[in-house]
């Protein structure tokens, strides 16, 4: 399966860094790149396409300025933050990200719009003992302490990680821990 090609760019650049070091933690199967100016951003739409355009409101009005909307036709749009952009009715906005949210919560909005890309499957997919590892490795447990609750041994327990993590494609804790909450394995915390 190809990578999904994601551009980002938007007026900040704390943003820009944030938005990348959040997909790099997640290792979502994507490829992206940052653009830091309108010029550099331009100049990569024109030469490029892009599955994926993450931006903010700002950006997208002064691409309309511009009259440069066209290049991103076929591009879906991930907007961060709650900017109005009715006057670009056209443009594919898949998904809206307010810049307030937790990183939970952003994992698993970045989880959502790229499921079908990164491999993650279904609950049906992974048995139920592989679903109980998968909850206690989300709520924190060790190898050692998911073996002593399940009864079973160090070794079967690493097994069993290791099928879920072939099965899933998710290789991290917190990958597994939004797995876990995006198919209603274990609840969030209240805040």
């Amino acid at each position: 399966m190809e990578s999904q090609k994601v551009i980002i760019y938007t007026a900040s650049y704390m943003l820009n860094k944030g938005i990348s070091a959040i997909l790099k933690e997640m290792n979502l199967d994507v490829d992206f790149r940052r653009a830091y100016s309108e010029n550099e951003l331009l100049q990569a739409l024109k030469t490029e396409y892009y599955d994926y355009f993450i931006t903010n409101g700002k950006i997208i009005y002064s691409l309309t300025k511009q009259q440069q909307l066209n290049l991103l036709n076929k591009t879906q749009i991930i907007l961060i933050g709650k900017e109005d952009c009715s006057f670009a009715p056209n443009l594919k906005i898949i998904k809206r990200i307010s810049s307030s949210e937790t990183k939970d919560e952003i994992y698993l909005d970045f989880i959502e719009i790229f499921k079908e890309k990164t491999g993650i499957q279904d609950n049906n997919e992974i048995s139920e003992r592989e679903k109980d590892i998968i909850k206690l490795v989300a709520l924190g447990m060790t190898n050692k302490e998911i073996a002593d609750k399940l009864f079973l041994s160090i070794h079967t327990v690493v097994t069993h990680r290791k099928n879920i993590s072939n099965k899933l494609g998710i290789k991290t804790i917190s990958g597994l821990t939004i797995y876990a909450v995006l198919n209603g394995l274990i609840d969030l915390p209240a805040n």
